[in-house]
């Protein structure tokens, strides 16, 4: 009898761990395409200050648009990738590292020239988080009114991003 019940408890045992382990991947999975990146780009407003007299300053080419970058979570790396596009096509061909910015903590503003295309996408940036999220998307600037368009928006986890978020 006693036998009986030790084999009872084991199995509901183990159903509870895999019921448990099931529930955490797809909690992951679910807050994947709920959760996105927020941050903020908009241009920098003409004022006395020069952008090179800021303290988180790149510039990407020496002459274009000035604008300003935020995140709300604090970030590992971001680097900037120059894209050309196929012909007659809106996929991306090729991708060229043009540079990087280190760690930005939250709500810290990263200042940025930067020559932006008007009708195709030249710009693409990849923001790594700290917890192993990446977030993409292609950047370049309305010709309409001027204004700053992020389009093509990506999220990923990867296998560390689900890790993380696994043990949390």
């Amino acid at each position: 009898m006693l036998q009986v019940i030790s084999n009872i408890s084991s199995i509901i045992t183990a159903v509870t761990f895999i019921v448990y382990l099931v529930g955490r991947f797809i909690r992951i999975s679910i807050s994947k395409y709920n959760t996105h990146e927020r941050f903020n780009v908009y241009e920098r407003q003409k004022t006395g200050r020069d952008i090179e007299e800021e303290t988180n300053y790149l510039e990407i080419s020496a002459t274009g648009d000035e604008f300003i970058f935020e995140v709300e979570s604090d970030v590992r790396r971001i680097p900037f990738f120059r894209c050309e596009l196929e012909d007659n096509s809106s996929k991306i061909k090729s991708m060229d590292k043009i540079c990087e910015c280190g760690h930005l903590s939250a709500h810290e503003k990263l200042y940025i020239r930067c020559n932006l295309g008007e009708f195709l996408p030249f710009i693409r940036i990849e923001i790594e988080r700290l917890d192993f999220t990446r977030v993409s998307f292609n950047l370049n600037a309305n010709g309409k009114n001027g204004d700053l368009v992020a389009y093509n928006y990506k999220y990923t986890t990867g296998i560390m991003g689900t890790l993380y978020y696994f043990f949390e």
